[in-house]
């Protein structure tokens, strides 16, 4: 399977074939100028990490690996120091090309090193989880954190490939995949009910991994609408602010209870449910709508534990889709129909937590 993302500059391609890793000089060839390659990843993937080397060793390029560390407490500006100066050492110059393998932290890490190291290098994401399967390796957004702040600091930073490989989703426990169908219920509710329809009646098969064409038609179909939100607003100045379904209250959750080890996707999940009892008490969601979308919540089983309090609201000034005068939110009608709201009000909130 394949999309392309066609923006005025820096188009490229997202590829979804099972296998892809074991064989990936196939999609690299156009790329290869006898430059050096570094492959970026976590000590987890060691082992798919050597089998990548040394297919690409065997076809002739200058490949070199570099184990980076995973997780959000790495995100940060102290551990870019770090990268850029491993990427010295390694005498990495303009034409050098970054691959990022790994989930979502990585690619944001490795995008972010790409984007400033001599002002610009090219990078691949060859994303291993489902969570940035379907998300976070399309789009160009890269990021750190920056204190209690996450993806304070960043930059938009198109990659040169999306190369998206199922077979790394036999890797994944239960949570992570869960954390992937966080981001996948999102672009359901946003824009294509069928793929709510996919997980409601295969979700035991999904957890258990039973039907991997299933999940790769379920990753293509969500690649094609991020794919349609990039391609109208690249730089995330207003259309594509409707993927922050569910974001801005997850984001707080995921910030309070990292050291709990909750995943994005959870945090999503939750944030989502949040957004949802927004909808229904600003009246923009009716009672039926609302009470058929919780069904299809009750298989995720959210742990109730997370919560916010008033405290943890005064952090909303701080997301990117507000600004000085006005808290922007992304609520729902209906099914398949958003709604930019920029009148939500601390009140508003205090009655949903």
């Amino acid at each position: 399977m394949k999309l392309s993302i066609n923006l005025n500059k820096n188009s490229y391609d997202v590829l979804i074939e099972e296998g892809l890793y074991q064989n990936i000089s196939k999609y690299l060839d156009d790329l290869n100028k006898n430059q050096k390659f570094i492959l970026c990843y976590p000590s987890n993937l060691n082992g798919y990490a050597n089998t990548i080397v040394k297919e690409l060793n065997d076809k002739n390029y200058n490949i070199v690996k570099l184990e980076v560390k995973d997780g959000e407490k790495h995100k940060s500006i102290n551990y870019i120091k770090e990268i850029v100066n491993e990427l010295i050492v390694l005498n990495c110059q303009k034409d050098s090309i970054l691959l990022g393998l790994g989930g979502g932290t990585i690619g944001d890490i490795v995008g972010f090193v790409s984007s400033i190291y001599m002002r610009g290098i090219s990078y691949i994401n060859i994303p291993t989880t489902l969570l940035s399967m379907v998300d976070s390796s399309m789009g160009g957004k890269t990021g750190v954190n920056f204190n209690e702040f996450k993806n304070m600091l960043g930059t938009f930073c198109q990659p040169k490939k999306v190369l998206i490989d199922p077979l790394f989703l036999k890797t994944l426990e239960s949570k992570h995949l869960i954390s992937g169908i966080g981001e996948i219920v999102k672009y359901g509710l946003i824009s294509d009910k069928s793929i709510l329809d996919d997980i409601h009646s295969n979700y035991n098969c999904i957890m258990q991994l039973d039907k991997l064409s299933l999940l790769k038609k379920i990753i293509y179909k969500s690649c094609v609408i991020k794919k349609k939100f990039i391609e109208q607003d690249e730089f995330d100045r207003g259309y594509r602010n409707i993927l922050n379904f569910g974001h801005t209250l997850g984001h707080l959750i995921e910030s309070k209870y990292q050291h709990k080890k909750i995943t994005h996707g959870e945090s999503v999940l939750i944030g989502i449910n949040l957004s949802l009892k927004l909808s229904k008490n600003k009246k923009i969601m009716s009672n039926k709508i609302f009470d058929l979308i919780m069904d299809l919540f009750s298989i995720f089983k959210l742990n109730k534990n997370y919560k916010l309090n008033q405290s943890d609201l005064g952090k909303i000034i701080y997301d990117k889709k507000s600004n000085s005068k006005s808290m922007r939110f992304i609520l729902l009608e209906n099914y398949e129909k958003p709604v930019i709201c920029d009148d939500i009000s601390i009140i508003d909130l205090k009655k949903i937590i």
